[in-house]
């Protein structure tokens, strides 16, 4: 069954500060994947999330921070991009896959919630995301 292609409306609200990588042709690529489609819809909807960071600071790294508790009060999930993770076609798509993923198995009461964290709070660089990948360890 498909589900209604994405538009650049939809790039919008949570994700406006990556809207400007979104070009029609990615946008294209992006409403081929049914999931990738669910998963943006998904993180927009959530109460539990954060609009998404263009992070200038760290350009070659991606991360999604976890919604946390502190005294009571919740901090929302994040995904932060670095620009040169989204820069290109292939690297905004394989990128926003890749960070969604992150935040559909980490959040709380998911299914691989602490799985990796040597790289949460300060994000995974292309090279770790390539190094874990090539020795099985995510």
């Amino acid at each position: 069954m498909s589900t209604a292609d994405l538009t650049n409306a939809d790039f919008g609200d949570k994700f406006a500060a990556i809207q400007p990588y979104v070009t029609s042709t990615a946008l294209a690529y992006i409403n081929r994947s049914e999931r990738l489609k669910e998963l943006v819809r998904t993180y927009q909807a959530d109460t539990r999330t954060n609009d998404v960071v263009v992070n200038a600071a760290k350009p070659d790294a991606a991360w999604y921070n976890v919604p946390v508790v502190h005294n009571g009060e919740t901090e929302r999930g994040v995904l932060s991009f670095g620009p040169n993770t989204i820069n290109t076609l292939p690297r905004l798509i394989e990128v926003l896959s890749h960070e969604l993923g992150h935040y559909v198995v980490e959040n709380p009461g998911a299914v691989s919630h602490r799985q990796r964290p040597k790289c949460r709070g300060r994000g995974c660089s292309r090279r770790e995301r390539r190094g874990s990948a090539q020795t099985g360890r995510e």
